[in-house]
């Protein structure tokens, strides 16, 4: 390879040209592209099990991370995401955060099939951090 060529390879620039045939079709092109960026750059950030299974699995270490619970408040807002989206599919909510509880921290909840899926669901973990 040429000292040009890698240098291009390297520098963590790419340029990537958009063809398409009508002017609205190049928009959704360019628009699906700048998705996948973003979607790439997030999960080098990390990745996070999804279907609210990542707050589901912190809300069982609360106890650990804080020495006494005045109220229960924190892990119910914790649970929350998951039982929502569980309820929104015609499932249980409580069913679900119980049945997360007991999985590994891998596992997430995919209400599209209603299943418990291994790190087939996922999220960036830039979805539950606050900068």
């Amino acid at each position: 390879m040429t000292p040009k060529r890698i240098a291009k390879l390297s520098g963590g620039v790419a340029v990537v040209k958009v063809g398409a045939a009508t002017e609205t079709e190049h928009e959704d092109r360019k628009l699906r592209i700048e998705d996948a960026k973003n979607a790439t750059f997030a999960a080098i950030e990390g990745i996070v099990p999804g279907g609210g299974a990542a707050y589901v699995h912190l809300s069982t270490c609360i106890p650990s991370i804080k020495d006494t619970l005045e109220d229960d408040d924190e892990r119910l807002a914790l649970v929350a995401p998951a039982a929502l989206i569980a309820r929104n599919a015609g499932v249980e909510g409580e069913v679900v955060v119980e049945k997360i509880e007991e999985s590994p921290w891998e596992v997430g909840y995919n209400a599209m099939n209603d299943k418990f899926d291994l790190r087939t669901l996922l999220n960036p973990m830039s979805s539950i951090l606050r900068r």
